[in-house]
């Protein structure tokens, strides 16, 4: 009797756990495809369907290691496809894990898409200044600082700044 309780547990986790393997599998298939497409810029629908099996498998499985890793995905594919706010959304998503080792990056990854992609410098500083208060020492943290110390400066200052790293001026660049 105790082997027939035992069974129907092992029977039961393993009907469980059966939906999530078979969207891991569908997630890998679609992301080989989108690989096999290798173009600069994937196709938008490929795309869009694959962040949303990402979507769908963090909002169905929160608790497993993948899901800071699909949403981190989705993030960097809603980039490809140009849907800027939605990868600040998703990177955003990311920090509900801080125990990822995703976490640090993808608020690294909001402050890039801000700045890049969207040209909001403010929401660029404030991201970069909340990753430098959580992350102090993770592995971009000198780049987010010199990428803050460049998005304070002034234009003007910012060429001169180069300048003097390249140990020339904008005259000495034109071609006569």
């Amino acid at each position: 009797m105790k082997n027939w309780f035992l069974l129907m547990g092992f029977c039961a986790l393993v009907a469980c756990t059966r939906p999530q393997v078979s969207l891991q599998e569908k997630i890998s298939k679609a992301e080989s495809a989108l690989d096999l497409d290798s173009m600069p810029v994937p196709n938008k629908e490929k795309a869009s369907e694959l962040i949303k099996m990402y979507l769908d498998y963090a909002d169905n499985y929160k608790d497993d290691t993948l899901s800071p890793s699909y949403l981190f995905k989705a993030g960097e594919m809603s980039i490809a496809v140009g849907k800027f706010d939605q990868s600040i959304e998703l990177f955003g998503r990311v920090q509900r894990y801080p125990n990822s080792n995703k976490a640090g990056s993808a608020l690294f990854m909001q402050g890039f898409v801000a700045e890049n992609h969207k040209q909001d410098i403010e929401q660029a500083k404030a991201f970069y200044q909340k990753f430098l208060e959580k992350y102090p020492d993770h592995v971009l943290a000198n780049d987010c600082r010199m990428l803050l110390q460049q998005l304070s400066l002034s234009p003007e200052a910012l060429i001169k700044m180069f300048e003097m790293q390249n140990g020339m001026t904008v005259s000495d660049s034109i071609p006569l």
